[in-house]
Formats: C-alpha cells, sequence, structure tokens
C-alpha cells in the first residue's frame, strides 16, 4: 500500500485548525517577546509552519498583531459565557460573573496581552481606547442581559 502525501489547499476545516494553531502561536510568541521582539520567523517557528504559509495568511507582522490581539482579548471571555449561571438566583449569578472577570483581571497572559496592545496604541490607534473595552465588553453584555431577564421577570 502506497501512501500519498495530500496536497494542494486545505479543506475548510484543516485550514480553520490551522488558523487556530497560528493565532495561538503567534500570541504565545507576542506574550514571549513583545511586540517588537517578535519576527514572522518566530511566530511561524512556534506554529510548525513555514514562514512562506504565514507570508500567506498575513502580509506582515502588524497584519497578525491587529487580528490575534482582538481574537486572544476577547476568546476567553467567550468561553466563561457559555457557563451555565444560575438563571433563578441574580445575586449567585452576579457573583459568578464578578469571579470570572476577577480571575481574567488577574490572568498573567491577559494582563501582558493588554499591556502589550496599549504600549503599542501609537502604532495602532484602534487598541488605544478598544484594548480595555475587549476585555470586559463580554463582561458588560453578560451582566445587561442577567438584568434585563430579572428585571422582564419581576424579579428586581
Amino acid at each position: 500500500m502506497v501512501t500519498t502525501t495530500r496536497r494542494g489547499r486545505p479543506t475548510q476545516a484543516e485550514a480553520k485548525k490551522l488558523h487556530q494553531k497560528l493565532r495561538k502561536a503567534a500570541v504565545a510568541t507576542f506574550v514571549k517577546y513583545g511586540y517588537d521582539g517578535t519576527t514572522m520567523e518566530a511566530i511561524a517557528r512556534a506554529a510548525g509552519i513555514t514562514r512562506r504559509t504565514l507570508y500567506a495568511r498575513y502580509p506582515d507582522k502588524r497584519a497578525v498583531f491587529v487580528d490575534v490581539i482582538p481574537w486572544a482579548l476577547t476568546r476567553r471571555t467567550e468561553r466563561e459565557e457559555s457557563y451555565d449561571l444560575d438563571e433563578g438566583d441574580l445575586r449567585s449569578s452576579l457573583v459568578a460573573v464578578g469571579r470570572a472577570g476577577l480571575a481574567r483581571a488577574i490572568d498573567p497572559d491577559i494582563v501582558r496581552l493588554t499591556r502589550i496592545a496599549m504600549s503599542e496604541s501609537a502604532r495602532f490607534p484602534e487598541f488605544a481606547i478598544s484594548a480595555h473595552s475587549m476585555t470586559w465588553s463580554g463582561r458588560h453584555r453578560q451582566v445587561m442581559d442577567l438584568l434585563r431577564r430579572h428585571h422582564e421577570a419581576g424579579t428586581i
């Protein structure tokens, strides 16, 4: 039996998996080296891909940074929002949201990413305002949704 290596364009599933792998590697590289210390070579190496593959997806380091920072700062909040809150008990739900927010606020990677985004705001004006809001907007939505549902139910 002869095994052949598949060539050509990756399937959508393979492309999505590669994109996630690349994003995670880029975030880890930016966290480790900062923006100035990060190179496209370092990102490619961390992702286990060639520079050619990386450049096929991003024209330069700036494009990688603009893509991965918002993704990294919002992805954990999105996962947390999927946790079931005790919808019947507003106090418990708000405490759970608060605890998740506190855990996020002291997460070393999130703190480092936020600092990098803020320190690079001269190069990336879009991050000057949004870096802070990216980390909290999901939490704000969660609290507002809880309060709205309890208000509509007449429990507050």
